[in-house]
């Protein structure tokens, strides 16, 4: 061992780790709470992949896109997410997915000890990100049998920034237009639409949902997220964009800085965003087949004797009391991953009797949801075994 290498070692032993802020320490990791598996329907990603120009785009990549910094503010993403999202390109940010555009507006939008109000439950990430940004996170519970935002509880909140999630995550159910309308009509600050899952709703036939994206602009007050993680099948090259009036996206560039997206993800989007057969329209396809699935997955809970939430979206969320052993189980005896949810507020009906506990479960392929149904039928039939 070289001389520098014990001073260091014994520098080490005699210095204390800076502490974090007191407001910061207690944030915890981001972590799902199940094991990988085999078969897994805990994320909400798109089960059949992604876009074969946007696989093909990547696999191409030359090797100056590995060496070569990205483009400062993804002029040409912008441009092909305002023709997909039927906006201007200036009416567009984009950033680390759509939770990355998130982290971004709550800087740019609220002092620090400001309040973040939204319904509960909903994306995990929000009351992190507005601790982490030193605010002070204000949940609302959902209310009523239909799972409802309460729009007058999130008014009263008073908040900076209010976040909507509409279909929300993890209940897959829809906000009304009238809910959104109330809430943008009465806030005094920046509201979030957060439409992830818009693909879905655009490719169900029955339209039990709307999507706010091309309204935003002209909401001034509203930023629409939006995520090609999704439907577009991309989660793993992390991009997500917002929608808003012009000024309102300048502030949000601002927050989120240059060379936020990646070289290889914007080739990867570019192309996965490209109106033909093996682009986009390959998304809209692939969202119609999932949402034709989910259906056919809410069935078979269903005929399990469970009650699946209303959604709009391409995954289900079950009230289920014990649901943490019960996904325990189903990783443990049959290698099937879901995503639990517990410790959720108690108002809507459904789950006060559940305890506040649940489960997410995507939609997929007619193999992968008749692994997971039958898995389920065993566990929800079988005691566990003792000392398990």
């Amino acid at each position: 061992m070289s001389d520098t290498s014990t001073t260091l070692d014994a520098r080490r032993s005699t210095l204390d780790a800076p502490a974090s802020r007191p407001s910061y320490a207690h944030i915890p990791l981001y972590a799902p709470g199940t094991p990988p598996c085999g078969t897994d329907v805990g994320d909400t990603i798109n089960l059949w992949g992604a876009p074969p120009a946007a696989l093909a785009a990547v696999r191409a990549a030359p090797d100056a896109t590995v060496f070569n910094y990205p483009s400062l503010y993804g002029a040409a993403i912008k441009a092909a997410i305002a023709d997909h999202a039927g906006v201007a390109p200036d009416e567009v940010t984009t950033g680390a997915g759509s939770d990355g555009v998130i982290d971004c507006a709550f800087r740019a939008f609220a002092e620090v000890g400001g309040r973040v109000a939204y319904p509960a439950p909903t994306f995990s990430m929000v009351p992190i990100y507005a601790h982490a940004n030193g605010m002070a996170p204000v949940p609302v519970p959902l209310a009523g049998d239909d799972w409802a935002a309460d729009a007058d509880a999130l008014l009263a909140a008073d908040a900076a920034i209010t976040y909507l999630c509409t279909p929300n995550n993890p209940t897959g159910t829809p906000l009304a237009r009238a809910t959104v309308e109330r809430v943008v009509a009465g806030a005094r600050g920046l509201v979030i639409v957060d439409e992830a899952y818009a693909e879905y709703v655009l490719a169900d036939d029955e339209r039990r949902a709307e999507v706010f994206t091309p309204e935003a602009p002209g909401m001034r007050r509203v930023l629409s997220l939006r995520t090609l993680s999704k439907a577009f099948g991309l989660a793993g090259l992390r991009v997500g964009y917002g929608v808003g009036d012009p000024a309102l996206v300048r502030e949000v560039d601002k927050a989120r800085g240059p060379f936020v997206v990646s070289a290889l993800s914007e080739r990867g989007a570019l192309a996965a965003l490209a109106d033909a057969d093996d682009g986009r329209r390959w998304v809209a396809e692939h969202a119609r087949v999932a949402v034709a699935q989910r259906r056919k997955f809410d069935a078979g809970l269903r005929a399990l004797g469970l009650a699946p939430a209303p959604t709009a979206a391409h995954f289900s969320f079950v009230p289920l009391p014990d649901a943490r052993a019960v996904a325990m189980r189903l990783a443990a005896e049959f290698d099937v991953g879901v995503r639990v949810f517990a410790g959720l507020p108690t108002v809507v009906p459904a789950l006060a009797a559940s305890g506040g506990e649940g489960l997410r479960l995507n939609a997929g392929p007619d193999a992968v949801q008749r692994r997971v149904l039958e898995a389920l039928a065993r566990v929800l039939e079988t005691p566990a075994p003792e000392g398990r």
